[in-house]
């Protein structure tokens, strides 16, 4: 038997056995919750993915270091406090009181291990240009660890909410492969079941550190037809379904629409070390291609605000909010495409989902009917979520894609998921970009780090790195039978939840 099998045995068994002795207590006025996605996650390992879905399960099972909160600032999770002790030295306090949900406690051994994992290049972690770069980490005693940088690093508290902790023993008995599917945390839930393209069950962890949640069992469903979604939410089969469409969006007998402004921007990606898009002209052409306000208008019905570069209005603090959006203007698009050598047409891939963003594939079509307008010759290629989420994030094989940015709340995890040099470098490795994101990273001033970051958003929005669209209101069905309010960055914190 392979150490694989060996392993996914042993932990099968023990978690039969877990099932057998929760059931058998099981009281009749058990609350299951139902939270319904257009999407179904790729992973359940929290290293290995960067989409909005999983991440969401993820963290459910899972605990973060720190935490981002609803008003943008760093806030105490696994570690309780930190100090910088030296200016490229980070120290980290952990709580005693958490533990896996195998009994075992996470100490410090834990976190240096999940440092290393994501920055091993065997595991390649798709998170690795997401959390803090560091040179090494230091286990000082069984609950406090030191990271330790090349330089300073002014970003990384932040990042580090990027970082769920995983167990070191358990990763290393059953392998990566194993632990994707049948993952053990220190999380508010633990991990029940997963029937692939149907549900993941997840049951209330009720020794968690923070608290028992109200919420007794979860279930997450992938259903990527929007009309489904919302007969779920209509018939009561669900109490929070994600990408309401906007048509959709009024209350109805048992359930509220919630609407919040959400940290996630919808934009085009162009490969730009190939033709066309290695020309400026053509990404500013294809930005001038595009009229923004009829798709905000008549397909989100409003629920968006364009955006300006790679930033949003509703959190990013470096977001300039008095540049004017690339304008719509199709006869520019043609003069620039003939400028850079494109009379005749510049072909090129448009491949996109379908069913993973709100509207994405209404999106894809109107977008892939403005470039041909303007100039551009636009091969359509419209993918499932699956598919495409691995040509983007995996493959990195698309000459031109839709994407909506991390989602997560803060620009410098934007930053270092795209343009991250000796880690990763996505859709534009531009040398005067690398430097500028480095240097930013490096400064503590806060005045003379803002005047550097809003240098590079310029110098992004000149380049035209993206075609910039929108940034999206987030539209939620909720059941009466719950409070709960949407999260900007378009997760769902379970621990939020409270029963009516």
């Amino acid at each position: 038997m392979t150490r694989l099998r060996q392993g996914m045995t042993r932990w099968l068994m023990a978690l039969a056995l877990l099932l057998l002795t929760a059931g058998a207590g099981m009281a009749q006025d058990r609350f299951d919750l139902t939270v319904v996605f257009g999407e179904e996650a790729d992973t359940l390992d929290p290293h290995m993915t960067t989409l909005i879905v999983p991440e969401t399960i993820q963290e459910n099972m899972f605990d973060r270091l720190v935490r981002i909160s609803s008003t943008g600032e760093v806030v105490p999770h696994v570690a309780s406090s930190w100090e910088w002790v030296e200016p490229t030295r980070l120290r980290l306090v952990l709580r005693e009181d958490v533990y896996f949900h195998d009994g075992t406690q996470l100490t410090a051994d834990d976190v240096a291990y999940n440092f290393e994992r994501v920055a091993n290049p065997d595991v390649a972690s798709p998170i690795a240009s997401r959390i803090p770069q560091v040179s090494e980490v230091e286990v000082v005693d069984p609950f406090t660890v030191d990271l330790l940088f090349a330089e300073t690093n002014a970003e990384a508290l932040t990042a580090l909410a990027r970082l769920m902790i995983v167990p070191q023993h358990i990763v290393e008995e059953v392998g990566d492969e194993a632990f994707a599917q049948i993952p053990v945390g220190s999380g508010p839930f633990r991990f029940v079941e997963w029937q692939r393209g149907v549900h993941i069950l997840l049951e209330a962890n009720d020794d968690y550190w923070g608290g028992r949640p109200e919420v007794d069992r979860a279930i997450f469903k992938n259903v990527p037809e929007a009309a489904t979604r919302v007969a779920e939410l209509r018939t009561g089969r669900a109490d929070i379904v994600a990408n309401i469409p906007p048509e959709s969006a009024t209350d109805g007998p048992g359930y509220t629409i919630k609407t919040a402004p959400s940290t996630r921007r919808l934009f085009i990606t162009m490969d730009s070390s190939r033709p066309p898009f290695d020309d400026v002209r053509v990404r500013q052409a294809l930005n001038y291609a595009i009229d923004k306000e009829a798709i905000v208008e008549f397909i989100l019905g409003g629920h968006a605000t364009q955006t300006n570069g790679y930033l949003g209005p509703n959190w990013d603090v470096e977001y300039d909010n008095d540049r004017q959006p690339y304008p719509y203007d199709p006869e520019r698009s043609r003069e620039l495409l003939a400028e850079a050598g494109y009379e005749n047409g510049a072909p090129f891939v448009f491949t996109y989902p379908v069913g993973r963003y709100p509207k994405d594939s209404e999106i894809g079509e109107t977008v892939g009917a403005m470039l041909e307008e303007a100039g551009f010759q636009v091969e359509l290629d419209p993918k499932d979520p699956s598919t495409y989420a691995t040509m983007a994030f995996r493959e990195l094989s698309l000459q031109v894609g839709l994407s909506q940015g991390t989602g997560f709340p803060t620009a410098e995890v934007t930053r270092n998921g795209y343009w991250n040099r000796g880690v990763s470098v996505r859709w534009f490795d531009d040398a005067q970009l690398l430097d500028m994101v480095e240097e930013a990273r490096t400064i503590v001033d806060d005045e003379e780090r803002l005047a550097l970051l809003r240098e590079i958003d310029e110098y992004v929005f000149e380049q035209a790195v993206f075609g910039f669209l929108f940034s999206y209101d987030d539209i939620w069905g909720v059941s009466n039978r719950i409070e709960w309010a949407p999260d900007p960055a378009t997760r769902t914190y379970l621990m939020d939840v409270s029963i009516r």
